[in-house]
């Protein structure tokens, strides 16, 4: 086990993030519900790999509990959706992707699988447009969750 300095976050429980195998088959998932699965594919495995790597080590990066939680599922959201990794269905998956993350991290009531979450899916839209102000960024999903956070108590 790697021994941390000082300045290092303190290690916590690890984080329920999604394999590289879910993310895809939700991809695949999302396709077969619009009726197009003939449009599932993974055209670039690295974007992928990295939306998850960039989500694991922002969670490392982070010491409190909840704000580890936040910062995984911001880049998670921003990373899939911003990688275009799938030829089809990337906004569609980090939208899918992103509550079940919160949900299985104990931050469901963040953004709930249950019901549509309008909000994350305009931040999502966000992202993949052209450079300029509107263009979602990694920390407008970070205050989304951080409100939400603020505003929503878990459900019994």
């Amino acid at each position: 086990m790697d021994s941390h300095s000082a300045d290092q976050p303190a290690a916590g429980p690890p984080a329920d993030f999604p394999s590289l195998g879910e993310v895809v088959d939700a991809n695949l998932a999302i396709l077969e519900q619009a009726g197009v699965p003939g449009t599932h594919r993974l055209r670039d495995r690295g974007h992928l790999e990295a939306a998850l790597s960039s989500a694991r080590l922002a969670f490392a990066n982070v010491t409190d509990p909840g704000d580890r939680v936040i910062a995984g599922a911001s880049h998670l959201a921003f990373g899939i959706a911003n990688g275009q990794a799938f030829l089809d269905g990337n906004r569609r998956t980090a939208r899918a992707v992103t509550p079940t993350f919160l949900a299985n991290n104990d931050l469901g009531h963040v953004s709930p699988v249950d019901k549509e979450d309008h909000s994350l899916a305009r931040l999502l839209n966000r992202v993949v447009t052209p450079a300029g102000p509107s263009r979602a960024t990694v920390d407008d999903f970070a205050d989304l969750f951080r409100r939400r956070l603020a505003n929503r108590t878990p459900r019994d």
